[in-house]
């Protein structure tokens, strides 16, 4: 309240004899100015003096903007006379003296009224009037509520704005960070599901490894009996005499023969998946193996009316790896390509560097391709396309692929259009990581 103090000064130092400002002519214009007048009677001889003065508005603004009202005040005196009110003083918020006052004075004049007041910017302020005494004047100050004129409730309205805003962009933060979370633990669940799927089938093929090594065991002693019961009964058959079905026992001997010969066919093949091999490394050339490999392969092609393809592309870079074992796997992929085409069709093997550690092969044939409920199965044991004609397969070629393929630290992967063709895709390290592949050959 030390502010207020002033208006008892003011009221103490103006008495009763004030006037409201009027307008004088100088030469400089015409400017306002305040008249003060004191009356003295006389009471021996009865006379009356008045002394009259006049005060410039600039004296009483320099009176005033001394009393220690702070930077956030406005003090300015007011005429009440006249509608609106005329500022006697200058005023901040207001305009220079004789500028309109637009609020009403309050009715009390007794002591100093204080109240709440809208400003020019249409923010509070708190208003105190003090009556002068003895004149037509009142005393009006104005207190901010707020720094450079903006009250509380404006830096409420701009602290909910900041507030809201900070909000708004804090949600979208989290939003955006919970969405990057949520996709990378999305990521991580594909690859977890990825790599169970693999060590569970990585475990199966091992499974099978070992009950395949066991049955092949098993049905090689029978074979091997039976291959020699048939070989006795074909000598005894070429020394005996013509009898009437002779020829008939002879076909079926033969028959019985392919059949043995068959079944050890797919017992060499179980065992020499289920069989630890050890590795021999070697520098390759993968281009020149895929020569090598057609050269097995390609009057086969040509009886049929196949056309191989090679694009083999120049700067690929020399392997390390097992020469008999990628020979046994492209012989493999590029017989069943050409199985899957039968007759007149064509044959495209591609090589290409895929980065500097592994190199890619795709073997691509244009035949009636495979059926999308069936692809993910094509590496499965004893899983076969080939169920008609004399060469139904065992299921077991692309199974043992697979293993020979992840036992070189490789991949394999296939697509497939009904009706278009088939493109198996090989990926090779060129060198492979040894200890790795002794933990997935004893795991």
């Amino acid at each position: 309240m030390e502010n207020f103090s002033a208006l008892y000064a003011i009221r103490r130092y103006f008495s009763y004899s004030f006037f409201p400002m009027t307008m004088s002519s100088t030469g400089t214009g015409v400017r306002p100015f305040l008249t003060i007048s004191v009356n003295f009677f006389n009471k021996n001889n009865g006379q009356t003096w008045i002394f009259r003065t006049s005060i410039d508005v600039s004296t009483l603004n320099r009176y005033i903007e001394q009393i220690g009202t702070g930077p956030l005040s406005d003090i300015f005196i007011v005429s009440r006379l006249g509608e609106p009110p005329l500022l006697q003083t200058s005023s901040e918020q207001y305009g220079p003296p004789l500028s309109p006052y637009p609020f009403e004075l309050p009715h009390s004049r007794i002591g100093i009224t204080i109240s709440e007041e809208r400003g020019v910017w249409d923010y509070v302020v708190l208003k105190a009037v003090s009556f002068i005494e003895g004149s037509p004047w009142a005393l009006v100050l104005l207190k901010h509520g707020y720094l450079y004129g903006k009250d509380w409730s404006f830096f409420k309205a701009r602290l909910f704005f900041i507030v809201m805003i900070s909000t708004i962009v804090a949600l979208f933060i989290i939003l955006q960070i919970t969405k990057l979370f949520v996709g990378r633990i999305r990521e991580a669940d594909e690859k977890r599901e990825s790599m169970m799927a693999e060590i569970e089938h990585t475990s199966k093929l091992a499974s099978i490894g070992r009950l395949a090594a066991g049955i092949a065991h098993e049905i090689n002693n029978p074979l091997a009996i039976i291959s020699a019961k048939t070989g006795l009964i074909t000598d005894l058959l070429e020394l005996s005499e013509n009898f009437k079905y002779k020829n008939k026992i002879e076909a079926e001997i033969q028959g019985t023969a392919n059949a043995v010969e068959r079944c050890k066919v797919i017992t060499h093949r179980l065992l020499g998946f289920a069989r630890r091999m050890d590795i021999t490394l070697e520098s390759i050339s993968i281009n020149s193996l895929m020569k090598e490999v057609l050269s097995f392969l390609d009057q086969e092609a040509l009886y049929r009316g196949i056309h191989i393809d090679l694009d083999l592309a120049e700067s690929i870079p020399i392997i390390e790896s097992d020469r008999g074992q990628l020979q046994q796997i492209f012989l493999n992929l590029i017989n069943n390509a050409i199985d899957a085409i039968g007759k007149d069709g064509k044959v495209i093997i591609k090589t290409s560097k895929r980065d500097d550690d592994t190199v890619q092969v795709d073997v691509i044939d244009n035949g009636k391709g495979i059926p999308q409920d069936i692809i993910s199965h094509i590496f499965d044991p004893f899983f076969t396309t080939k169920d008609t004609g004399e060469k139904r397969g065992t299921g077991l070629g692309l199974f043992i692929t697979y293993g020979i393929i992840k036992k070189l630290g490789g991949h394999i992967s296939v697509r497939s259009t009904v009706g278009t063709g088939t493109t198996f895709t090989v990926i090779l390290p060129t060198k492979i990581n040894l200890s790795r592949r002794v933990h997935d050959v004893e795991g």
